[in-house]
This record gives structure tokens, sequence and C-alpha cells, in this order.
């Protein structure tokens, strides 16, 4: 099928092939969670940011309707990390605002605690505030190793990093 095409392109990073066979699992049939996201990374890596985005809330929707608030809470901080990365803080802020209200709302709480975190580290490092940043990156980190999740521990660790050199730690940094 289209999409075990889609996921194998995905597995070898074959990104723009990846793409082209989401497009065409996602006219055959509906894409769960997971695949959105997939589509939405393969997307944003082959410079499709309109694709990316469109897959990134694609992918928020189906967490939501999955009951995945979770899941659906770290879709809108991803999402909204890529339209920061490109200037468009109105659309971000929006995503981030979704993120929060989600977060709150949630009853058990996993990575999303800590995915809503980044968007403030990357804040107080442009901020002026690179000891408020390195105490959030800190818990980013924490709570990405303690879940298991290396997509988080990764992004507390770089929020670590620029803010210690920020702080004149370069070589810690």
């Amino acid at each position: 099928s289209s999409l075990d095409r889609a996921r194998g392109f995905f597995a070898h990073q074959a990104w723009r092939q990846a793409c082209e066979h989401f497009a065409a699992a996602a006219g055959e049939a509906r894409l769960g969670a997971e695949d959105h996201e997939r589509f939405a990374l393969a997307a944003y890596l082959v410079g499709d940011d309109a694709g990316s985005e469109r897959e990134w809330a694609a992918a928020q929707r189906s967490a939501v309707d999955a009951g995945d608030i979770d899941g659906a809470a770290r879709c809108c901080v991803l999402l909204a990390l890529t339209l920061l990365l490109r200037g468009q803080t109105a659309g971000a802020a929006g995503w981030l605002a979704r993120a929060d209200r989600l977060v709150e709302e949630a009853v058990d709480l996993g990575v999303a605690a800590g995915y809503v975190l980044v968007p403030r580290v990357v804040g107080a490092l442009h901020g002026g505030d690179p000891e408020g940043a390195r105490d959030l990156a800190v818990q980013v980190t924490a709570i990405g190793r303690t879940l298991a999740d290396v997509d988080l521990s990764a992004l507390g660790g770089l929020g670590h990093g620029q803010a210690l050199i920020s702080l004149g730690e370069e070589g810690d940094g």
C-alpha cells in the first residue's frame, strides 16, 4: 500500500519519496496521528513549509480525536517551533496557546509538560535571561530522559548548551 511504502521511505530517510507516498496514502484512507507527524517532518525536511504546517495541524487533530492529549500538545509545540523559525510569531503564539490549554486540561501529562517549556527556553534566551533559559532547559532535559523522549532530551540539551554559552561558559556549552 502507499502507506507502507511511505513508512518505508521515511524509515530510510528518503524524504521526498516519503512525502509523495504519504500524500497518496492520505487520498486512500485517513492517516493516524503518527503518520501525519511523519508526513509533517518529511515535508519540513524537503522544504515544503505549507505541507509541513498542514500535516502538523492534522497530526494534532488526529491525536485529539484519539484522546492522546499529550501527543496533541507535542504537535502544537512542534508546529509552533517551525513557525517561529520562519518568523511567523502570531501563528506560533496561537499554537503555543493551544498547547498550554491542552496541558492545563490533561489528567495524565507526559512529555507535553516538557514540550511546552521549549518555547519558554527560546524566549528566555532571546529575552536576555540565560539563567532562566538554563533552568528551564534542565527541566526539559529531565522530563525527556525520564519519559525516554529523545527529541525532547535533545531540545533540552540544545537549550542548555546555548544558555551556558550565553552565560560565558563556552566550554561547558
